[in-house]
């Protein structure tokens, strides 16, 4: 509902044989969710909220957290994309992002849904 609280928790892992540099997690989030604070100290570019996680071992993971504000009144779905990056060359960048649509409005009995890697 307007004025609620999201907040998302996102596991990264690198699941590669090789050091991870400059791991970064962007959230775009669409109009009608504003960023209220973000796990760890982000940067705010328009849309994008990018938190820095620095370096990932191999099989490392860490997590990323993300609190938004509904600020629109009316009924929409909102779709927020989250995509993890690195400085190295991935092998499969597909699986490396994550959507969660968010009911605005519709009733408190439908779930955030989300899908992905």
């Amino acid at each position: 509902m307007p004025g609620d609280t999201v907040i998302f928790t996102l596991r990264l892992a690198n699941a590669g044989s090789d050091t991870a540099s400059g791991v970064e997690m962007r959230y775009e989030l669409p109009e009608g969710l504003q960023c209220q604070w973000a796990e760890p100290g982000a940067l705010s570019e328009g849309s994008w909220i990018t938190q820095r996680h620095g370096t990932l071992l191999p099989g490392e993971r860490t997590e990323a957290q993300i609190a938004m504000t509904v600020t629109t009144d009316r009924r929409v779905s909102l779709k927020v994309l989250a995509r993890a990056r690195a400085e190295q060359t991935d092998s499969a960048p597909w699986d490396d992002q994550v959507s969660a649509e968010i009911q605005v409005g519709l009733g408190s009995s439908r779930p955030v849904v989300a899908e992905g890697q």
